[in-house]
């Protein structure tokens, strides 16, 4: 599982669960293609499309466990960051989507972390801001009746270095906070099928509308 390769990342919030709770397996990856994202402020940003499961992700029972499926995990020692204002924001986010009960995970990493993650599932070095794990691989983006459908279902992982997120925010002249939610929005677009690669600028205008509607800059 996933949780493996983490277990002995330290974790910053000590009311999280660890990442074992979560619905992560490795051996369900493959690759996929670098990218980056067309918005022009954002050209700098090392984030990659999503990468394709071959199988369905390794689930845990929630109601065994006593824990959420949906939960963001701060796995990472070298920025400080506070998990609640970003959970309100993926909710807000899920709520804008239409995906009701649909479940997912954020983990926060360290640059060292991530790089695995893509040195081992995308074959590049270094590491990147943002890598998504889809919990089904789709053809196409889920539109909104679709979304709907999948009300309750697991929809998959997202991995963050805050560390890129914070030079990103430098570089672009943001706050951390707001870096941070732009990753998760642009993550969960991932894990909904979206990929700026390949869509002729479907996702791009896509999170153009949704940055503006949950007050990020666009």
């Amino acid at each position: 599982m996933f949780a493996e390769k983490l277990k002995a990342l330290p974790s910053c919030s000590s009311r999280r669960k660890t990442l074992c709770a979560t619905t992560w397996c490795s051996r369900s990856f493959e690759l996929t293609k670098n990218t980056r994202r067309n918005r022009p402020e954002a050209a700098r940003r090392k984030t990659a499309s999503p990468i394709r499961r071959k199988k369905k992700p390794c689930g845990v029972d929630p109601d065994r466990v006593g824990v959420t499926l949906e939960m963001i995990l701060n796995r990472q020692r070298s920025v400080r960051v506070a998990l609640r204002p970003l959970e309100r924001f993926l909710r807000r986010v899920k709520g804008e989507l239409d995906l009701g009960g649909a479940e997912l995970t954020v983990a926060l990493v360290s640059d060292p972390a991530i790089a695995r993650m893509n040195k081992t599932y995308r074959r590049k070095k270094g590491p990147t801001d943002v890598l998504s794990f889809p919990a089904v691989s789709l053809p196409r983006p889920l539109r909104i009746r679709a979304r709907r459908r999948r009300a309750g279902a697991y929809l998959g992982d997202i991995a963050i270095s805050p560390s890129m997120a914070r030079r990103n925010a430098t570089r672009l002249g943001g706050s951390l906070a707001s870096e941070l939610q732009a990753l998760i929005l642009h993550g969960v677009l991932h894990l909904l099928g979206y990929d700026h690669e390949r869509d002729g600028g479907e996702m791009e205008r896509f999170e153009r509308r949704l940055r503006k509607k949950l007050g990020l800059s666009t």
